[in-house]
């Protein structure tokens, strides 16, 4: 009984760190999701990187930087189309990644769009969402904690493509494992204010 627990344990423990870090290798330069401000920033600019802006959102605890180029593995080299990277940072860590694209002309966006889309079913399956709203295609995958969208807009020849890491899934796996562990979680207010 005592090697079983011993095992499930085990199993627990590891299993949230090979979440973790499961799409290391989306990004260029050794970059990661959960990776501070200052350290990323500092890799960047030791990989020669020219112009790096730093934008702030309207709240304090979100920063974006931007880099002129692409700063994803599997980006298609076209010529014909400009390139822009962001990196979003919530609470100083590295929370989404996204890349802009725009194409020169309806030509390279579609080869763009097809070529993005087959490389991510090819690497995920089949997305678990489709949407079209006001002319944009969205492609939407959801592997373990990430999302990851594809949006193309036809009309203005623009191609996103994010992959954003999403912690409420990680906390719900945390509170399901302390459930399994330790039985139903306390909850202070109800300790508190309702007996």
């Amino acid at each position: 009984m005592i090697l079983n627990n011993l095992c499930i344990a085990i199993i627990i423990v590891l299993t949230p760190i090979s979440l973790t870090y499961a799409e290391d290798t989306v990004l260029k330069y050794n970059l990661y999701f959960g990776m501070k401000k200052k350290e990323a920033k500092k890799m960047l600019e030791g990989a020669g990187i020219g112009e790096i802006k730093e934008v702030s959102d309207s709240s304090k605890d979100i920063v974006n930087l931007i880099v002129f180029e692409s700063l994803f593995n599997n980006a298609l080299s076209v010529d014909d189309s400009s390139i822009e990277s962001e990196l979003e940072f919530y609470d100083n860590k590295l929370m989404a990644t996204s890349l802009f694209l725009k194409a020169s002309d309806v030509f390279v966006h579609s080869t763009l769009e097809k070529g993005y889309l087959a490389g991510l079913i090819e690497k995920y399956n089949k997305p678990s969402k489709y949407e079209r709203v006001m002319g944009i295609n969205s492609w939407i995958w959801l592997v373990e904690n990430y999302k990851i969208i594809l949006n193309s807009n036809r009309r203005k020849k623009k191609i996103q493509l994010s992959y954003m890491y999403v912690p409420i899934l990680t906390k719900r796996y945390e509170d399901e494992v302390t459930i399994k562990l330790k039985g139903k979680p306390v909850n202070i207010a109800e300790e508190k204010f309702l007996k």
